[in-house]
């Protein structure tokens, strides 16, 4: 198997600045034992050629040795790009990969990272110095230097991983505290298959009383007990599950379709034959009790040589208030209107016209450019993270988080907070 597509795993971290010091520095080692022949080869084709001797095998021997150590220079960088190491790398069990798929960064990239270092020589040396030891400057943990930013890089310990894989990077440490456990019921039953029918006049036979029959749509056992879950994502609707959609290939995330209501059918014998397909038709039963009803305090005569029948349920309403407008109020102070699209982030830029895009203030740069997306349509308003570095949290109403798998809309209620990064935004009307 390829080692380009390895699959993650999750015991790698941040390599410290130490064992990153000591790949580069057999790095080093070994383009010295290879090259350092050069300058001895050097020298001894000078005195050769100061004697009046020939010079021509220690000339040969020069090209050989400046041959294997550009050899070196091209396999190390070929290694380090397509691969994530270098020789060094792989003894200290060090990788470089991309910050946000954990996949090598390519040739291109890690020469980019060398240039970044190399510019550091510009300003006597101390610039170099600088750049390298930029990676304790990283208040995000990662330990990032400036030659890593400009690649888009990490570099990781994965001594653990067996094969070198290493784990995606987990979400802001002042956001995720702990996932809550939530109870749930069964549903309840359907009021219109809980109603007795009517029963159409005539006699009634002597006969004993049937056992009850449970109507249909009741849960034989409600669960009370609290499901302890990792991840709890927010119901899109009642009694439905959020959407499962893929839209990394999309430049927005679509929303998630609307719930339907099942049609409810009419009261009446009819609609209670339907519900229960299976039920033997009942033989009409009369009003007049065959027996005599004991009497109740405060009942009616009537009422005990009579049954009224039951009123006709009405079906339960399916509208529903058709929300045009959000507004939220975020940590730096703004009170933005979302009316259809938003894209928020540190500098968001949209692919398509007609998205509302929201800059937030963010000094620590713990928000990505195009950090999340809000989106508000008649059913309600959702979320639904753009693949940041550091993640989104909603935190709802009840105290319940969800962490926001990347393009997956997550309902959001009045009054949930989402958190991503350092900053904060709270849903705090909807029109």
């Amino acid at each position: 198997m390829n080692r380009r597509s390895v699959p993650a795993s999750a015991s790698a971290g941040a390599a410290g600045l130490g064992r990153r010091a000591a790949a580069v520095g057999l790095d080093v080692v070994l383009a010295l034992l290879v090259g350092g022949w050069l300058g001895v080869l050097q020298g001894v084709s000078a005195l050769d050629g100061g004697s009046g001797e020939s010079a021509t095998p220690a000339t040969w021997l020069v090209v050989l040795c400046g041959t294997l150590s550009l050899a070196l220079v091209v396999l190390q960088w070929v290694l380090h790009g397509r691969l994530g190491w270098t020789v060094g790398r792989r003894a200290l069990g060090v990788r470089t990969l991309d910050a946000r798929t954990h996949r090598p960064i390519g040739l291109a990239r890690v020469l980019l990272r060398g240039l970044v270092v190399a510019a550091g020589t510009l300003v006597a040396g101390v610039g170099q110095l600088v750049v390298l030891l930029s990676p304790l400057f990283d208040r995000s943990g990662r330990k990032q230097g400036w030659h890593d930013l400009a690649a888009r890089a990490v570099v990781l310990d994965v001594r653990g991983g067996g094969t070198g894989a290493v784990a995606p990077p987990p979400p802001h440490p002042d956001v995720v505290r702990a996932a809550s456990t939530l109870s749930w019921r069964a549903p309840s039953s359907d009021p219109v298959a809980a109603v007795t029918p009517p029963a159409a006049p005539g006699p009634v036979p002597a006969r004993p009383p049937a056992p009850p029959v449970a109507p249909v749509g009741t849960a034989s056992a409600p669960m009370t007990g609290p499901i302890t879950r990792p991840l709890v994502l927010a119901p899109l609707a009642p009694h439905r599950a959020g959407p499962d959609l893929d839209t990394r290939a999309l430049p927005l995330v679509p929303p998630p379709p609307a719930p339907s209501a099942a049609p409810v059918p009419a009261g009446g014998q009819g609609a209670f034959a339907r519900l229960v397909p299976d039920a033997p038709a009942a033989s009409p039963a009369p009003d007049v009790l065959g027996h005599p009803v004991p009497h109740r305090f405060g009942d009616d005569e009537d009422v005990e040589t009579t049954r009224r029948a039951l009123p006709p349920v009405p079906p339960p309403s399916t509208t529903r208030e058709r929300i045009t407008a959000a507004i939220v109020e975020i940590s730096d102070g703004q009170r933005v209107e979302v009316r259809h699209t938003a894209l928020v982030g540190r500098n968001p830029a949209a692919a398509t016209d007609g998205v509302q895009l929201v800059r937030v203030v963010d000094p620590g740069r713990s928000v990505s450019k195009t950090h999340l997306q809000l989106a508000v349509e008649h059913s309600g308003v959702w979320v639904a993270d753009r693949g940041s570095t550091n993640g989104t949290v909603v935190t709802l109403p009840d105290g319940a988080q969800v962490i926001c798998p990347v393009d997956q809309p997550v309902r959001l209620r009045l009054g949930a907070v989402v958190m991503f990064g350092d900053c904060v935004l709270r849903l705090v009307e909807t029109s």
